[in-house]
């Protein structure tokens, strides 16, 4: 065991070396990607009260591709570090120790990025379901306006 601990050193150093480059990217993706899911979220926060049913159902619709890319992009991410960790615990223990802290930071910054997208995922849902609520109400009032002008001119002489 100890032999192969001895040979993983370099190893270990060039993954901790790669760690470092790959770390960033795998994280600036996630967060470009919570951006741009918060970012569609913006017809929603310019103070209208409500948008019209038509646009509310398409500004929903761009929260949910973007939050599905942001989720994507979160999972790869989550996969990428399950597998780091799994190969940090085959390190000698000085490396594979500053390997995992790395990772495990890294961890904590993806959770805080993965509970801002599911708080913008909680509110789209919301919203659609809204809107939904609306449109609904809508239908009805259209409805109940045609049955009154039917049962106007049935009994109109």
């Amino acid at each position: 065991m100890g032999g192969q601990q001895l040979r993983a050193a370099p190893h270990a150093e060039r993954v901790l070396k790669c760690l470092d480059l790959v770390k960033e990217d795998k994280l600036q993706a996630v967060a470009e990607a919570v951006v741009k899911a918060s970012d569609a979220e913006g017809p929603f926060l310019m103070g209208v009260e409500e948008l019209p049913v038509a646009d509310t159902m398409e500004c929903v619709k761009a929260c949910e591709v973007s939050a599905t890319s942001a989720n994507t992009a979160v999972s790869i991410a989550r996969m990428f570090i399950a597998t780091k960790l799994v190969e940090a615990k085959r390190f000698a223990p000085a490396p594979g120790q500053e390997a995992t802290t790395k990772l495990k930071e890294l961890q904590g910054r993806l959770n805080g990025h993965a509970e801002k997208l599911q708080e913008l995922k909680r509110s789209t849902a919301e919203r659609k379901k809204l809107a939904t609520m609306r449109e609904a109400e809508s239908e009805v009032c259209k409805a109940e306006e045609l049955v009154k002008r039917v049962s106007e001119a049935a009994s109109a002489p």
